[in-house]
């Protein structure tokens, strides 16, 4: 199936764009949507995305207004104002005003202008810029560029805009408008096609989550009682089921089996809601979701996660996917979560922290993955038991070892009450760096 573009701009931008589309018509579907005012963008952007796997804007500011007002929830490319676009424009002004010095833009960038013009060579002075911002309205950026028209500041005006575009040519104003070129839109159209065809990939891999019933007391439970909470949860993952259009086992007492793709799997922080968040009776549910190309693969992931949810002693959600990479656990309090590699593969960093301080490559790299999650170095014991699932007495073990590696410092040490042991903070030097 191809890949299905959605392209929104202006009119004059739009017609452009479309004489390029023809070409890629063997690869992908475009639907071009044109509007007059930007918070006409808003409206056209949440009608395209019902019907395409991609949204490519014609420039920033449409992209900006979308993004900013929260509409966009497909993945969103446009096509830059640089390179060949500029270019074409500066020769444009050439060729009509010779010898220009001064311009003002509300598009490119004044290190990007003087740059072009030393690489054309063409003597040049001065560029005054204005930022763009999407709140910004087309009256706004057009007093900016007539403010220096009238005061003889500039030779030209450069936009991005055509309604200002417009607007200065009515009062007279040598304006030129920045277009895309057919280069920089095939570009952005490959794009839009590789980033549509890796999320479709994605989309298509098998998902599947393993959930488990256990008990808080199985003394004190009686099988109708457990029979109950078992037919709660079974009713619970149907309708999840159901949604998501998988399919569901169940597997002997107390575990169910479901089978979907990555596409469903987008937030399991609301998956979580909705497959126990209902659920208050006294037993807890554990749940793995694995990723794979297979349903092997997927399977194997599954179990690898569940079994670190048997761990915890609450109802929760790990996930690992195809990369190896587990992350949770996803529960009530659904920023207590983390991510870190479950092989080592030949991370040769890991390696020298696991030989110079006997500590396990696991308890390593779930370090790093909870330096990730909190976004900075700086820990206390308790804080790296209560992510890792261990004891505040195994962690101060594992804190010290790493200190006396070499892979830790302490930075603060103070007692929080008259009595009990000092806290102490240390600062992990353990390079986090992006996964593999």
């Amino acid at each position: 199936m191809k890949i299905r573009i959605g392209v929104i701009g202006p009119k004059d931008s739009v017609e452009k764009i479309g004489a390029v589309t023809k070409e890629y018509e063997h690869k992908a579907q475009f639907d071009l949507r044109e509007y007059a005012r930007y918070p006409d963008v808003l409206e056209l952007t949440s009608a395209i995305q019902q019907d395409c796997d991609i949204v490519m804007f014609s420039g920033e500011a449409p992209y900006a207004v979308a993004q900013n007002f929260g509409v966009l929830n497909k993945p969103a490319v446009f096509i830059p104002r640089e390179g060949t676009s500029f270019y074409r424009t500066v020769w444009e002004i050439e060729k009509k005003q010779p010898g220009f010095k001064c311009l003002s833009s509300d598009i490119v960038l004044p290190d990007a202008v003087q740059e072009t013009m030393e690489e054309l060579g063409i003597p040049y002075d001065q560029t005054y810029h204005l930022k763009y911002e999407f709140s910004l309205d087309s009256d706004t950026i057009i007093a900016f560029h007539t403010k220096l028209w009238e005061a003889g500041k500039i030779d030209a005006a450069v936009t991005g805009f055509t309604s200002v575009y417009e607007a200065l040519k009515r009062k007279g104003i040598h304006v030129y408008k920045v277009y895309p070129t057919k280069p920089l839109i095939r570009e952005t159209i490959q794009k839009a096609i590789l980033l549509g065809t890796v999320k479709k990939e994605q989309a298509s891999q098998i998902a599947i989550q393993v959930v488990r019933m256990r008990n808080y007391d199985e003394a004190q439970t009686s099988d109708y009682h457990f029979m109950l909470i078992r037919n709660q949860l079974e009713q619970s993952l149907i309708r999840y089921t159901q949604t998501n259009f998988g399919a569901i086992f169940p597997f002997g007492r107390d575990e169910f089996m479901i089978f979907t793709n990555r596409g469903a799997i987008t937030d399991v922080d609301a998956i979580y809601a909705t497959q126990f968040g209902d659920l208050k009776e006294n037993a807890i549910l554990s749940s793995g979701i694995g990723l794979g190309q297979t349903v092997y693969e997927a399977e194997r992931n599954a179990r690898h996660a569940l079994h670190y949810a048997l761990q915890k002693k609450v109802n929760c959600i790990f996930l690992k996917d195809g990369e190896g990479v587990l992350s949770g656990p996803f529960m009530q309090e659904s920023e207590r979560w983390l991510s870190f590699h479950t092989t080592l593969r030949n991370d040769e960093m890991v390696a020298e922290i696991v030989e110079k301080s006997g500590i396990s490559a696991a308890y390593i790299m779930k370090l790093r993955g909870l330096l990730e999650k909190l976004n900075h170095r700086a820990v206390d014991a308790n804080t790296v038991a209560d992510y890792l699932g261990i004891s505040p007495r195994s962690a101060r073990r594992i804190l010290t070892d790493l200190v006396t590696a070499g892979f830790a410092v302490i930075v603060e040490e103070a007692s929080i009450a008259q009595t009990g042991r000092p806290r102490k903070i240390y600062e992990l030097k353990i390079e986090t760096g992006e996964r593999h």
